[in-house]
């Protein structure tokens, strides 16, 4: 899955080691738990306070 934080278009390619079984809903948006360093690497603060970005997915091949 190619993930990009919506603002700065920081993008990355990850593998999804579970997909759950949560549909998704527009009032519900999904949430993705990435490592430390996945997130560090698409502009998140590793901050306990702002452990949150916005992010658009599209599944790769």
């Amino acid at each position: 899955m190619k993930v990009t934080n919506v603002a700065n278009n920081a993008s990355l390619v990850v593998r999804v080691n579970d997909r759950g079984t949560f549909a998704w809903t527009p009032s519900v948006p999904k949430c993705l738990d990435l490592t430390d360093g996945a997130y560090a690497r698409l502009g998140g603060v590793l901050n306990p306070d702002s452990g949150h970005i916005v992010v658009t997915e599209e599944i790769v091949p």
